[in-house]
């Protein structure tokens, strides 16, 4: 049994394809390791592949509001905020935008604006 990981080859393209449409085509769409990737890489066993992936960027929009401020104000702000995240993302080639949030009202008012709720499990180095 051999293990190795190596950097992602374009030989690689066939078994991200099939792994993807077998697997995750429900859940995203299919990744393009060549983009925005700090480092994407394979792991096989046996020449096999068993995990395909990397480490990205993301863009993540940090918000801080003044609670104090009615809430129609903030909603409002929100809204503007969001136009201008998606803009600034847009502009600089990604093609998603995350926010982290743990306030359920607002995490209501994102998925009302488009944004997908998923699980996320963050890693402080």
């Amino acid at each position: 049994m051999q293990k190795m990981i190596r950097p992602i080859q374009l030989g690689d393209a066939s078994w991200i394809c099939d792994i993807w449409e077998k697997w995750y085509k429900n859940e995203m769409p299919c990744p393009n390791f060549l983009d925005k990737y700090l480092c994407a890489f394979t792991i096989t066993n046996n020449d096999q592949p068993v995990i395909i992936g990397g480490v990205r960027t993301i863009v993540e929009s940090i918000l801080l509001t003044d609670k104090n401020q009615s809430v129609r104000k903030r909603v409002n702000a929100l809204y503007e905020a969001f136009d201008a995240s998606k803009v600034i993302a847009s502009r600089n080639g990604y093609n998603n935008l995350n926010v982290f949030t743990s306030d359920k009202e607002w995490k209501n008012h994102l998925i009302r604006n488009g944004f997908v709720s998923e699980e996320v499990l963050t890693l402080q180095l």
